[in-house]
């Protein structure tokens, strides 16, 4: 059987996203509030439409129309993905060759790389600062010189939260020959952004997701802004009827509920803003600053602070190798959440040593 297993893929192991979802769950950047049960008898309204046994719309239809309103873009420009996971894969697909390279930050979020490597592309990465910034000259010049298909930025970057400011983004796309994806999954946190530029530059896809801020994480939604020629080139790769009609419904409402949403937004930053300033004031942590949702920290030893968080039914992500060895991810939370991680801070539970 092994003879028979694409090359690219040989050494490769299954990606693992198993959870314990039981106590405090901070470790995957998703929204703590549940809207289901805010919006609940909407949804239902809106699931009774549904003729289930009928295939959903091709390309989206009403969710792709409310998309590009709040994008403020037209449907054109738009293409929904079974979550922007699929539209990574869908954008390599369709520019990635066997031996084509990609160029992206280090560290990163590591599904550029995974699918690039599935299509027989090679990935670059171009190393950060002490404080996780990156050069865009030195993400230019790579590019160019390995004639890179496509440059990944994430932005805010997952998981160091830093961001690139929108003069440096222009710089890259207007400084390379390469297709240029902005990765925008935590937009709505940061506030800024390059969607309207699509149209401008012919070389730009923007991603964004429904999974953070709107808190669909279990509806898989995502969605890519491009001009109507690579949009039209996508939707030429995606599968058909990739999106189903649950998680559409679920989408719609969402959007029309956009404005109350966006304010728990506000106050999802504001929490973060606190917590920064209670982890910056302790000597035993680094912190750094986030246009995201998390804050990434770090600490003297990652294993046995995330396991004294653990004792306390808090679960946050732990990296314990490279780059990013002795750092934990802290997704923000409730006004409780927040103020039980204050406290933990202030009787020194992230100090290992006390």
């Amino acid at each position: 059987m092994k003879k028979l297993i694409k090359k690219s893929i040989l050494n490769f192991s299954s990606y693992d996203a198993k959870r314990d979802l039981t106590g405090t769950v901070l470790d995957a950047n998703e929204n703590y509030r549940d809207y289901f049960k805010v919006y609940k008898d909407e949804i239902i309204e809106e699931l009774s439409k549904l003729s289930i046994n009928r295939y959903p719309e091709f390309d989206g239809g009403s969710l792709r129309d409310a998309l590009a309103d709040y994008a403020g873009l037209q449907p054109s420009n738009i293409i929904i993905g079974n979550g922007s996971d699929e539209l990574i894969s869908i954008i390599v697909n369709s520019f990635i060759d066997n031996g084509d390279f990609i160029v992206t930050a280090s560290p990163t979020f590591s599904m550029y790389e995974i699918y690039g490597k599935i299509a027989g592309g090679r990935t670059i990465y171009i190393d950060s600062d002490e404080n996780f910034n990156v050069n865009p000259e030195d993400i230019i010049k790579s590019a160019n010189e390995n004639k890179a298909k496509i440059v990944f930025v994430c932005n805010p970057n997952n998981p160091t939260g830093n961001i690139f400011k929108e003069e440096e983004l222009i710089k890259i796309i207007e400084g390379v020959s390469s297709l240029v994806v902005i990765d925008e999954a935590y937009f709505e946190f940061l506030g800024e952004t390059v969607i309207s530029k699509v149209d401008k530059y012919k070389n730009l896809i923007v991603l964004r997701t429904m999974s953070k801020a709107f808190g669909l994480a279990g509806g898989r939604i995502g969605y890519g802004a491009s001009s109507k020629e690579i949009t039209d080139i996508l939707l030429s790769v995606k599968p058909p009827y990739n999106m189903n009609s649950i998680s559409t419904a679920y989408g719609l409402v969402f959007l029309r509920h956009r404005d109350e949403i966006l304010k728990d937004v506000i106050k999802i930053i504001e929490r973060r803003e606190k917590l920064y300033r209670e982890l910056k004031n302790s000597k035993e942590i680094k912190v750094y600053k986030s246009g995201a949702n998390f804050l990434l920290i770090e600490v003297k030893d990652s294993e046995k602070v995330f396991n004294r968080l653990l004792n306390k039914n808090i679960r946050v992500r732990k990296y314990g190798r490279g780059k990013l060895k002795n750092y934990l991810r802290i997704t923000i939370g409730s006004e409780e959440i927040n103020e039980n991680l204050i406290n933990l801070i202030r009787g020194g539970y992230f100090d290992p040593e006390v």
